[in-house]
């Protein structure tokens, strides 16, 4: 590799890590990443896997290995760390609580803390840039190689997730990994590679359970390549990664019964599977005991399903368009365009060689698992085939590159590319290509694809901004709206609901705002999904990081009145009676000032 590369190089892997640290700085922990991050400090200081058991905890060790330097204090009396509760692994909301009192409770900086474990998942990030670097240098050159990484580093799905505690970039740097020295033990079988390969393996598995689609691609090329001899191969990964699972887990329950009951069983599996025999196969095979607690979890999720949102349809068992969706309208123009020139040129004339046949052999069957999954929260599941996506379009710049006599062309489109993504800075959690308006995504997707409660410091700086005003907030998220230092009157918070309120805002206020988040906003996991309907009718006169809608609500009636019965079905009487009041003193109709009154009546025979 020449000089000139090498610049390259270095200079897209400097511009990804700063524009990672420059955003993420700015943004409020996501939902999830309390659970990872106390998860993984649990894991390095106790040796205990009870926080969060539905994740592999590798990339959870990982980001919280700061952590073992500066020591923050946890709490150690929690009932996941020392409890004998039964099904410990299967309590969702105290992994989240304990994360909550982790970061926010036990007389720690969280902000000081999130630094670091997101620091290093912008390093794991980096590191999957340089995976497609190499790949697409290996298949195509090394013009093509900068090329691909020059996509990876300006792409706003990989900065929003790189930044992040959390293990889709992880897993998707795992699977990367794997396909890599897959492709080099094909070119060269000997016993080192090959234990290379089953080692990666192994990481990619410990890092997001996703990692199984890369088993087919094994199976199928060892099969292809090796034959009859390729079969033992392929049952010799298992065993190592069998052995690898239990020596990491220290053969823990290994052998033996595991702690999983018949009626849990049923909760995993499609009815049509579940039996006596596929029961005690399950629950005495060979591996540690967390660990098939961990994935217990995982297959329970897939079968019941997840609350969903898109395009305003709600739904909680998947739906086939989904994904297509999402990759259709979060996927930069330019790459889309290029995804199709590449998918012509396989069609029609390009010949593939081994790399892009076990690339694309992974592609194709991870759309297949998209398409079929029951659990549809967030466009980074499909974060997999980003890196490859990159890595094949390499080929179509080294094909069609030196064709292009346009120099504008040629070094337009990338510019523009550059621009439309990073025009979002430092929001690029809710970026939508050309084929939405950026103000219009929350429309077709919300959740991790756009609002996950990142915009506390946004929703901060608006309010400082308003004199003597009061805020009325709904909020989807596991951060402390209070750490933030913002006072505001709680509604209808979403998630975990954490963090709990009692402030009432005073009745003669000027000046008040209801806030809510986007995937409130949109009822996703609200009983009745319209409960914003009336306000969504509304303009909010501002959108902070696209993720929180604001409105004005000091001279509206209905609003406060509509608010006042929202608390009143929920038996918040006294937050119920302030709403009230608050319509008696900004009424300018005579009918509202006497329902308001007739609601306090109600409220004072109750």
């Amino acid at each position: 590799m020449n000089k000139k590369n090498i610049t390259y190089l270095f200079l897209l892997l400097a511009l990804f890590v700063f524009i990672n640290i420059a955003s993420f700085t700015q943004k409020s922990p996501t939902f999830d990443e309390i659970q990872h991050l106390s998860g993984g400090y649990a894991m390095l200081k106790t040796g205990n896997f009870r926080i969060g058991p539905g994740h592999p905890p590798l990339m959870r060790l990982w980001a919280a290995l700061p952590l073992a330097v500066m020591n923050p204090e946890y709490p150690q009396d929690h009932d996941l760390l020392s409890g004998n509760r039964k099904y410990w692994w299967l309590s969702v909301r105290k992994d989240y609580k304990f994360g909550y009192d982790f970061l926010y409770k036990s007389g720690n900086n969280p902000e000081r803390i999130i630094f670091a474990a997101r620091f290093m998942c912008v390093i794991l990030g980096a590191f999957l840039g340089i995976l497609v670097y190499l790949f697409s240098k290996k298949l195509f050159g090394s013009k093509a190689g900068i090329f691909s990484l020059f996509l990876f580093t300006f792409s706003p799905s990989v900065i929003a997730h790189s930044r992040l505690v959390m293990n889709d970039i992880a897993g998707a740097a795992g699977i990367t990994l794997s396909l890599l020295l897959f492709l080099r033990y094909i070119e060269e079988k000997t016993w080192i590679r090959f234990i290379v390969l089953a080692l990666s393996v192994f990481l990619a598995v410990m890092l997001k359970y996703n990692a199984i689609f890369i088993f087919p691609v094994l199976f199928f090329g060892f099969i292809f390549t090796e034959k009859a001899k390729g079969m033992g191969k392929f049952i010799l990964i298992l065993l190592a990664i069998i052995l690898s699972l239990n020596l990491f887990y220290g053969f823990k329950g290994t052998f033996g019964k595991k702690d999983i009951e018949y009626e849990v069983f049923e909760r995993m599996l499609p009815d049509k599977m579940v039996s006596g025999t596929t029961y005690n196969i399950y629950v005495n095979f060979p591996l540690p005991e967390r660990f098939m607690q961990s994935f217990s979890n995982l297959l329970i999720h897939n079968k019941r399903g997840h609350s969903s949102f898109v395009a305003g349809n709600y739904y909680s068992t998947g739906k086939w368009y989904y994904f297509p969706l999402a990759f259709l309208i979060k996927t930069p123009f330019l790459t889309l365009l290029m995804f199709f020139v590449l998918v012509y040129g396989y069609a029609k004339k390009f010949k593939l060689n081994a790399g892009e046949k076990i690339l694309s052999g992974f592609f194709v069957l991870y759309w297949v698992f998209a398409v079929t999954a029951k659990i549809n929260i967030g466009h980074r599941h499909l974060m997999p085939v980003y890196p490859v996506l990159f890595i094949l379009l390499g080929r179509v710049y080294r094909d069609y590159s030196g064709k292009i006599k346009k120099r504008v062309v040629l070094y337009g489109l990338p510019a523009a590319y550059i621009i439309s993504t990073q025009v979002y800075f430092p929001h690029y959690l809710p970026y939508f290509n050309l084929f939405v308006k950026p103000d219009n995504g929350y429309k077709y997707l919300v959740d991790s694809n756009l609002d996950w409660g990142q915009d506390l410091p946004g929703l901060k700086k608006f309010i400082d901004k308003q004199d003597n005003s009061s805020l009325i907030l709904s909020y989807f998220g596991t951060a402390s709206i209070e750490s933030h230092n913002i006072k505001y009157q709680q509604l209808l918070p979403g998630g975990m609901g954490l963090e709990e309120t009692k402030f009432i805002n005073p009745v003669k206020t000027e000046k008040e705002y209801l806030a809510v988040s986007a995937t409130n906003l949109q009822g996703v996991y609200f009983g009745n999904k319209d409960i914003f309907k009336w306000i969504k009718e509304q303009e909010p006169i501002e959108k902070i990081g696209y993720s929180i809608f604001v409105y004005d609500i000091s001279r509206d009636e209905k609003a406060h009145a509509i608010i006042g019965e929202i608390y009143k079905s929920r038996r918040m009487y006294n937050h119920a009676r302030r709403q009230y009041e608050r319509v008696i003193y900004i009424a300018r109709d005579q009918q509202w000032r006497e329902w308001a009154m007739d609601q306090l009546q109600e409220l004072d025979n109750l």
